[in-house]
């Protein structure tokens, strides 16, 4: 089995097709800039956001119906 890369970002692809590509290039370079920098900000925000957890029902939470918090 191959050991995955150290410094993989990601465990997912994405492809854009070409015709996406082809409209993106046809944008002014105003909006094309602004489209960067939202997803730049973007990503900077959801690097900073913290890593939610999830906690499991108990029994007891389970037969008292208390909901999960």
């Amino acid at each position: 089995m191959k050991e995955p890369a150290k410094n993989a970002a990601a465990d997912f692809a994405y492809e854009i097709p070409d015709e996406r590509l082809l409209a993106y290039s046809a944008l002014p370079i105003i909006d094309r800039l602004r489209w960067l920098d939202e997803i730049r900000q973007f990503t900077l925000a959801v690097r900073a956001a913290p890593a939610a957890t999830a906690r499991r029902q108990t029994d007891g939470e389970r037969e008292s119906g208390e909901s999960l918090r």
